[in-house]
């Protein structure tokens, strides 16, 4: 495990010493660090081994100044190899409250493994994509069948459709004919499906579209078919409710009514 060391000078002279496993750029790196102050006694200068506010001793134990400050600090202090010994064996085994007992050395082997993820990650991004089938840009040549569509054709009594039809690509031919027949099948469908929204009358009459869905699927497509149809067959069709049932009662009535009044008017005006 690599220890990153810094020196804080005065005047060329070094007075701390900060200590930790985390890199400098790391966002802990100031919260999870071991302090070693330098301390002169009447006996030459001394160091100690400090994490926040407290102290620690050869057993790697931290403990606060109590009672006597001087003895304690008599007691606290080593030599210079002595307390970064001291620091090297504390900085990996610093921890914080809010870190739920996990420790300098967790958040190290944590980076770690990210580290490894994210050179995988890109290690499969860099790996070419093995496609299942050619993009559609790419000009593919007709293939006969795979030999499971060919012996399920046989057993069927079937010959394979010819190329540039849906049939074909559906018997699992997959070239650029049949793959533009399926794409111009699809394309007449939904302009079908346009078509004929845009001539349905009952997409205008204010019902859901969930109702006019279903009465298109019926083959209701006006006023017209809806007042002649029958309630006892509207409620047999699927996606038509009591709701939807009461909506239609009443958009019949109205319809009738207008009919109703609309011939009279005419009659008058033939009279």
């Amino acid at each position: 495990m690599k220890i990153y060391q810094e020196v804080k000078k005065f005047k060329g002279r070094p007075f701390r010493y900060f200590v930790s496993v985390l890199p400098p750029d790391h966002v802990m790196h100031t919260q999870l660090q071991v302090a070693v102050d330098r301390r002169l006694t009447a006996t030459g200068t001394r160091w100690m081994v400090r994490a926040g506010t407290r102290y620690a001793d050869p057993d790697l134990q931290l403990t606060r100044p109590e009672g006597d400050s001087r003895e304690f600090g008599e007691r606290m202090s080593y030599d210079l190899d002595t307390a970064l010994a001291i620091a090297t064996l504390l900085a990996p085994k610093l921890s914080l409250r809010a870190m739920n007992g996990r420790t300098a050395a967790d958040l190290i082997n944590d980076d770690l493994l990210a580290d490894s993820r994210r050179k995988v990650d890109e290690w499969r991004q860099q790996r070419p994509v093995r496609r299942m089938f050619p993009p559609p840009e790419a000009v593919v040549t007709p293939r006969p069948l795979l030999p499971r569509y060919r012996v399920s054709l046989v057993r069927l009594g079937r010959k394979p459709e010819p190329h540039g039809t849906t049939t074909r690509y559906g018997q699992g031919c997959r070239c650029t004919r049949c793959r533009e027949a399926l794409g111009d099948f699809y394309e007449d469908w939904r302009l079908s499906r346009r078509q004929d929204r845009a001539r349905a009358e009952v997409y205008y009459l204010g019902l859901p579209t969930r109702v006019a869905n279903a009465l298109c699927r019926e083959g209701i497509w006006t006023l017209q078919e809806l007042v002649l149809s029958d309630i006892s067959d509207l409620k047999d069709i699927r996606n038509i409710g009591r709701g939807a049932i009461s909506q239609l009662e009443a958009l019949i009535a109205d319809a009738e009514d207008q009919l109703f009044f609309t011939s009279i008017s005419l009659s008058g005006v033939i009279a």
